[in-house]
């Protein structure tokens, strides 16, 4: 049996828009072996997007607020339904995604599976631009 080496996950969520309207979203999470720093966040439905987001940022999103850039998430886990919020902001766009904290945290989970955050920095550094042109060059 063959492992795979990226995570996918869909997950019912919202989405806010600049405007404060909020429609329900599809939203699929992605990792990659190959990445595993970074987290693909698709949205699609009425309010579609695509973003780009450190691994570590959602980690620590779970349990606090994080991230000061063009991406800040903040956890809500008091109320029927624990979510995180994460905020993209940037390039004329204002978005709030809202996700069930369960769902990322078990996407999460099987992520650091995968790739544990130990062994994160030595696939990153294998698969660098540098490394590669040292390879070449020995």
């Amino acid at each position: 049996m063959q492992r795979s080496s990226s995570i996918r996950r869909i997950v019912h969520g919202s989405v806010r828009l600049g405007s404060g309207d909020q429609r329900q979203a599809t939203v699929t999470l992605i990792f990659a072996a190959s990445d595993p720093a970074v987290i693909r966040l698709v949205c699609s439905g009425p309010a579609p997007g695509d973003w780009i987001l450190a691994r570590h940022l959602l980690d620590d999103g779970l349990t606090r607020p994080t991230g000061d850039g063009g991406v800040r998430i903040r956890p809500n886990l008091f109320g029927a339904a624990p979510v995180i919020r994460v905020r993209f902001v940037g390039g004329g766009d204002d978005r709030l995604v809202e996700l069930p904290a369960e769902d990322v945290a078990e996407f999460l989970y099987w992520t650091h599976r995968l790739v544990p955050r130990a062994r994160q920095r030595h696939v990153l550094e294998a698969e660098s631009p540098i490394s590669e042109l040292t390879r070449e060059a020995r």
